[in-house]
């Protein structure tokens, strides 16, 4: 403990950096300042007038009596709030970030460290115990008056439900919190068109031949990639070439780097893409997207996909995801086959859900095609159809008869 000013100045007692008895001038006073947890206390010991006539050694005496003996009841204090309302949400963090550390990569730690701790700053250090759905609202409207659409807002929204969660099952709060996301609206999938893939690989490959520039032949390398396999960019980020076989791709988990789901995957290689890989020339090359010298040319999935948007942006492509827009053309393509197989399909693009799977084929779309196909016909299938030259002859209701 140490005194910061003191007229006179008492003994110092050094118990922590933190704690100290600080001569107040403002409150004319001998002021307590204790840290418990992470919030800090302040309270006066005695005041200047109650302190006159005191000699230094009584007076040192007795203010370390009596900050000891605040320091006990602040604790008692602490702790039974502690038990009636719950560790304050900064505290709940650093429990809930150090279990996500222990079973989930560095990307997902940082996720949810920046979405929660927008969270705190928004709403408060508040007891998890205290916690009410009013919050939660106060927490969306300032992040729609950020200018995050509905998608975002349910993102840090599941963040929110992940710790809320997971302090019911640590007993933190009594009862689990349900939280609800945002109605938003389900767009159908960013797909590109044959006409749009063709444009961007030939955008590429002049850029390579012209420039010889290695971001070109990288983003080209992605290209093929991601248009015959379906993988995540974050996989193709971190692929490297000894995982690429001549019949297969096997997707493995590093100490760096995790799948996605923690279950290695292998995906089987297309003619088209088999022939454009033993093209490449790969000497003292790591990673698929390697910068010519065994490092991965993008450090960050956030910088390929930046790359990739302005190679889009030069040929015209808008409305389209840089790179998961190649995840869904791959899924779309495939179940809108006749003979496709959805659930061959979820297994090469590895769902965890079917319905994560079908909701790349807009079947209501295709029941409405076949529904307005019968228009015309009288809807009996068995009738002979009209012929495509000949004209139904329509007359409306109110026009005039000759």
């Amino acid at each position: 403990m140490c005194y910061k000013k003191a007229t006179p100045p008492p003994k110092s007692y050094i118990l922590s950096h933190k704690n100290e008895i600080v001569h107040d001038q403002r409150q004319k006073a001998y002021v307590g300042q204790l840290w418990i947890g992470k919030k800090r206390y302040r309270r006066v010991l005695i005041r200047f007038v109650e302190a006159e006539g005191l000699e230094p050694d009584q007076l040192n005496a007795l203010l370390v009596e009596r900050f000891l003996k605040l320091k006990e009841r602040l604790t008692r204090e602490v702790e039974r709030l502690t038990d009636e309302q719950g560790l304050f949400f900064s505290e709940l963090l650093d429990l809930f970030l150090a279990h996500v550390q222990a079973n989930r990569d560095e990307r997902t730690v940082g996720k949810y460290r920046q979405q929660l701790s927008r969270y705190q700053k928004i709403v408060g250090n508040y007891r998890i115990r205290l916690h009410t759905s009013q919050l939660t609202d106060k927490f969306i409207l300032s992040l729609r008056k950020a200018g995050l659409n509905d998608h975002s807002c349910n993102s840090y929204l599941r963040a929110v439900r992940a710790i809320l969660n997971w302090s019911w099952e640590q007993g933190q709060i009594p009862a689990a919190i349900k939280v609800k996301s945002v109605r938003s609206s389900k767009p159908l999938p960013a797909v590109f068109s044959a006409e749009q893939l063709e444009d961007l690989r030939q955008h590429l490959e002049d850029g390579w031949q012209e420039t010889k520039r290695r971001r070109f032949l990288v983003l080209l390398r992605a290209w093929w990639f991601l248009r015959f396999t379906g993988m995540r960019g974050g996989e193709l980020l971190a692929l490297k070439w000894v995982n690429v076989y001549p019949d297969r791709i096997e997707l493995r988990s590093t100490k760096d780097w995790k799948v996605k789901g923690r279950k290695d995957s292998i995906i089987p290689i297309a003619e088209d893409l088999k022939e454009f890989i033993q093209a490449q020339d790969i000497l003292g090359e790591r990673y698929v997207l390697d910068d010519g010298r065994g490092k991965p040319l993008y450090s960050s999935l956030g910088d390929l996909t930046k790359s990739m948007r302005k190679a889009l942006q030069k040929c015209g492509i808008e409305n389209a995801k840089p790179l998961h827009s190649f995840r869904s053309t791959v899924a779309t393509e495939l179940l809108s086959g006749e003979s496709s197989n959805p659930v061959h399909v979820q297994m090469l693009l590895r769902h965890e859900s079917i319905q994560t799977t079908m909701s790349y084929l807009n079947s209501g779309h295709l029941q409405q095609v076949d529904l307005v196909n019968k228009l015309g016909t009288g809807g009996n299938t068995g009738k002979k159809k009209l012929k495509e030259s000949s004209k139904p002859s329509i007359r409306l209701a109110y026009s005039r008869k000759n």
